[in-house]
């Protein structure tokens, strides 16, 4: 089978999209770092307060916790599920709030659009974007939980791709919520229907062998179960890996597709 060479016209293409969409992106970041003392605060403190809550507090009531038959303590089990939180708010909240903010309120997207740059460049960008704010997020999570002694400096290093694939599936799952919603308040609603379930049900603060075995069927193809398996690694048995990385890429892909054809409608209708 033959396969067709890439011609330099076409490599000309390609890098003049990138660049492109590096560029929506970089606005992104400028916007996030003229302001870096309130972003920062959020994803810096937080994971503070709640590690050391939980961590002193209810590891004092529950010291060891099993994962795939492996012995760890509460701080060890938590932190990965904090890093995991912080991922999916922020991506999510900078994906719905904020590209509803961008798109139908301030027209950021037109006038993207009114310039050479195409529906795929600004997208792009702004996914990426996004993911990467879920990533800071992500990423203070685990310094703090380095700092503790709950997370160990290569966990840490495995941590940063599989934090950033979980913030792009959160972020489509945001933009997707932006796509869906005709009013801003109404952006709430996917929120209560799909973050919140997640976050409570998918492992962050105990194991989810604890759940009744329905529910416990219905979490396990939740991407937040399979984010948070991904986080932990170290503990989790290969075939708990395996699955969480195909229930975690397939719903990306399945978000990324769903946002992009909404948003494709709503901005050009």
């Amino acid at each position: 089978m033959s396969m067709t060479p890439t011609t330099p016209r076409k490599m000309k293409e390609r890098c003049i999209q990138l660049w492109s969409i590096y560029l929506v992106w970089r606005m992104g970041m400028r916007t996030y770092f003229r302001y870096w003392a309130v972003n920062f605060l959020a994803p810096v403190t937080e994971p503070v307060f709640y590690l050391v809550a939980f961590g002193y507090g209810v590891g004092a009531l529950v010291e060891v916790v099993t994962i795939s038959g492996n012995q760890v303590s509460y701080g060890e089990f938590l932190a990965p599920g904090m890093a995991a939180v912080g991922v999916l708010f922020q991506s999510y909240i900078e994906g719905s709030y904020g590209q509803f903010h961008r798109i139908f309120i301030r027209g950021q997207w037109k006038g993207y659009l009114t310039t050479p740059l195409l529906f795929a460049d600004v997208y792009w960008g702004e996914l990426l974007w996004c993911a990467t704010k879920g990533l800071f997020a992500g990423v203070a999570t685990l310094i703090v939980g380095v700092c503790f002694g709950y997370v160990r400096p290569s966990d840490f290093i495995v941590g940063i791709p599989v934090m950033f694939l979980g913030g792009v599936a959160f972020s489509a799952l945001g933009m997707s919520s932006a796509a869906i919603s005709k009013h801003i308040s109404q952006v709430g609603i996917p929120m209560h229907l799909t973050i919140v379930p997640m976050f409570a049900f998918s492992g962050t603060y105990f194991p989810r062998d604890t759940l009744p075995r329905g529910i416990r069927w219905v979490v396990d193809l939740l991407p937040m179960s399979g984010f948070v398996d991904l986080m932990r690694s170290r503990f989790e048995a290969g075939s708990v890996l395996l699955q969480g990385a195909f229930v975690l890429i397939g719903w990306t892909a399945l978000l990324v597709l769903f946002s992009y054809r909404r948003l494709y409608r709503r901005v050009y209708q």
